[in-house]
């Protein structure tokens, strides 16, 4: 067997990706020269040593491979927990605010962001991802973890600085509050700080999400939430206050587009 049959042998078991060690254990020799080869023609990728990403024929001329295809596989060979969040997950429930040429990824330890195939690969630390809900969404190559609609938005609100600040976070959550599930945040608000909590419930009364700020109400009769400011990096301003939350207002949000 050649390097281009072990390709199509691949392809043939529904397999779009390998490893440099899976393709020398077949062939028998170091697959080095035969993987820049395969990179030259444009029949792989390689988005982390040792990993590479059969490119199917419809992509071969296009630069840009959807990191969905392989996103699954990549995380396994890191062996790390992940899901695909933050704007990435936003843009699966309705949310327009995101660059497709940025795909958002949350895991439990430091990763360095990937640039591969005209796509940008930004990974996310957060040490509890393993716990966090998700949801199976299936593409042509398998199937990849996305938060769930209310972990998106609380993953959001705890990385405000990171994707635009707490008011782009109003203006992504306003097309995807219809996703949202009151129920789905009784069971997920511990996995978060209650200051995330507190801002996120604030936006959500922002957006007039009733029945999730009744839930969340009724989560903080146990969780006793003391005071914080809504934007950690404003002003240190204690003058407006919001008792129902707790928070100092020191930032005006307008979640009107």
């Amino acid at each position: 067997m050649d390097y281009l049959e072990y390709i199509q042998n691949q392809v043939s078991r529904g397999k779009w990706s390998f490893s440099s060690k899976e393709m020398a254990d077949i062939l028998g020799i170091p697959p080095k020269d035969k993987l820049t080869t395969l990179r030259r023609r444009g029949r792989i990728i390689s988005p982390a040593r040792g990993f590479h990403v059969i490119v199917p024929e419809e992509y071969i001329h296009s630069g840009r491979l959807p990191v969905e295809r392989y996103i699954d596989q990549l995380m396994n060979y890191f062996s790390l927990p992940y899901y695909v969040g933050l704007l990435t997950a936003a843009s699966y429930y309705g949310s327009s605010h995101q660059s497709p040429l940025s795909f958002q990824v949350v895991t439990s330890r430091d990763k360095r962001n990937i640039r591969i195939a005209n796509n940008r690969i930004l990974f996310y630390r957060k040490k509890n991802a393993a716990v966090i809900p998700v949801t199976k969404r299936k593409t042509a190559t398998g199937y990849f973890n996305v938060s769930t609609p209310e972990a998106t938005f609380l993953d959001l609100v705890e990385f405000h600085r990171q994707v635009g600040g707490l008011g782009h976070v109003g203006l992504v959550v306003s097309e995807m509050v219809e996703q949202l599930s009151p129920r789905a945040f009784r069971e997920i608000a511990h996995h978060y700080t209650n200051a995330v909590v507190q801002r996120g419930a604030y936006l959500l009364e922002l957006l007039d999400q009733r029945r999730c700020c009744e839930v969340l109400d009724v989560y903080f009769r146990d969780h006793r939430p003391i005071y914080t400011y809504l934007n950690p990096s404003g002003k240190k301003d204690r003058t407006n206050r919001h008792p129902r939350w707790k928070l100092f207002i020191n930032e005006t949000i307008d979640v009107e587009q």
